[in-house]
């Protein structure tokens, strides 16, 4: 992966749909995967993966460098319904819900239980971590 600055950016319609005209690094690349087109903002620096095709260089993956995530307009870099923002809030939410289980579990772990209330049990003090974790104040 190669690290550029995005300089400018312009959507365009093609034969297979939208894709992004990319001037990077005084360079100029095209990028077809529309799941990332919300990392492509001026001013941001993201590590892209290119492939070359003849002239054209083609970017067929990328990712924010750590600490410089694109925001969404509302000076917020959670995304805006699709892309990496949306894929990074997920694997948080993923995270959180599995550390939640976890915890749950330890936490119910050793007490007397009957087996047909122990499910209910674990998976109803696991939601009540999980709100409490994504509820705190976030830095």
């Amino acid at each position: 992966m190669v690290r550029v600055t995005i300089e400018e950016v312009t959507k365009k319609a093609g034969k297979n749909g939208e894709y992004l005209s990319i001037k990077a690094d005084g360079k100029y690349y095209s990028c077809f995967k529309d799941g990332v087109f919300p990392l492509f903002q001026p001013k941001a620096v993201l590590e892209v993966e290119i492939e070359e095709k003849g002239k054209y260089k083609n970017i067929t993956d990328a990712k924010a460098v750590s600490g410089d995530q694109p925001s969404n307009g509302n000076g917020s870099s959670k995304g805006n319904g699709g892309g990496y923002g949306c894929e990074s809030e997920q694997k948080s939410r993923e995270i959180a819900r599995m550390n939640a289980l976890t915890n749950a579990t330890n936490l119910l772990q050793g007490r007397e239980i009957p087996d047909e209330k122990l499910v209910t049990y674990v998976t109803g003090l696991a939601e009540k971590l999980y709100r409490w974790i994504k509820e705190q104040p976030q830095c």
